[in-house]
Order: structure tokens, then C-alpha cells, then sequence
């Protein structure tokens, strides 16, 4: 069932690479992945090609960073300032949207979001009892299913 009038929020998760200093200055930096969880609108198709007009291969005029991610980022999680967290504000934003990869992290992570595939945890990737053994290491199939029932007669 689709609901014309249910906009729900949905939150996904947004990594991109950078880069973490070490125990102290001398020390090399190291590869570090940034996260942060963002709750989003899924937005109407229309709506979506005005924010992100290079997905659909549009003219490239979207409308500013900042106006975008308030337009579709309604609260967030993981994003901190000197370990403690901090409100989604203006100033707090602009900050975040000029941290390096962050753009296209979001842009990615929002279209995927868009389209229904979002990151799944591990441990909802594997089996589950109503279908199968929770152990099962491998997803029933039309082949399985058949090779099944035949055993079970």
C-alpha cells in the first residue's frame, strides 16, 4: 500500500573518507572514516531533480548547499564539536557542508535513500527463523525451496 499524504522521515547513514590525526603531532595522519546520521524527507521526484539536477543528467543549476541539505535534512545525529554534540543550526551546518567529501557523500547516501536501498547492518543481512534456520548461511531460493520440499516428502 502507498499512502498519497504519509511523508515519512528516514534516517540514513552518511560516511566519506578523511583523514585522523595521531597520538601527537610528529605521527603520521591516518585514513579515517567520517559518519554522521542524518534525518531525511524523501522528497517527490520533481522536488528531487530541483536539489540534485546532475543525478538525472539535467542542467546543472541546483539551488545552494545550505538551502538543499535544510530543505531535506529535518535533525541529525554523530555530529559533534570537541566530543560533545551540537544543534542543527545555520552556523553549525555551514560548517558541516564545508568539510571535504561530505557533498558528495550526502548527495550519494540521499540518492540511495531515494531509491530504497539504504546500508544494511550485518546482523539484518543474515537468515532469519520464519525463514529457515537462523543459522542458514544462504538465502532460500526458487532451487532451494523445491530441493526442500522434495526432501520433506
Amino acid at each position: 500500500m502507498f499512502d498519497l499524504l504519509d511523508r515519512p522521515l528516514h534516517w540514513i547513514t552518511v560516511k566519506w573518507p578523511g583523514l585522523a590525526q595521531g597520538e601527537n603531532e610528529s605521527e603520521l595522519s591516518q585514513p579515517a572514516e567520517h559518519k554522521v546520521e542524518l534525518r531525511v524527507e524523501l522528497l517527490d521526484r520533481e522536488e528531487v531533480q530541483r536539489y540534485f539536477p546532475a543525478a538525472f543528467d539535467l542542467p546543472d543549476d541546483p539551488p545552494a548547499e545550505l538551502e538543499t541539505f535544510k530543505r531535506v535534512v529535518k535533525e541529525w545525529r554523530k555530529v559533534v564539536s570537541g566530543g560533545r554534540a551540537v544543534p542543527m543550526n545555520d552556523e553549525n551546518i555551514a560548517i558541516l557542508l564545508k568539510a571535504p567529501m561530505l557533498g558528495a557523500a550526502f548527495t550519494e547516501a540521499y540518492l540511495k535513500a531515494i531509491g530504497g536501498r539504504v546500508e544494511v547492518r550485518e546482523k539484518n543481512s543474515q537468515g532469519s527463523p520464519s525463514n529457515g534456520r537462523a543459522d542458514d548461511q544462504q538465502a532460500p531460493t526458487r532451487t532451494n525451496s523445491s530441493e526442500t520440499a522434495d526432501a520433506s516428502d
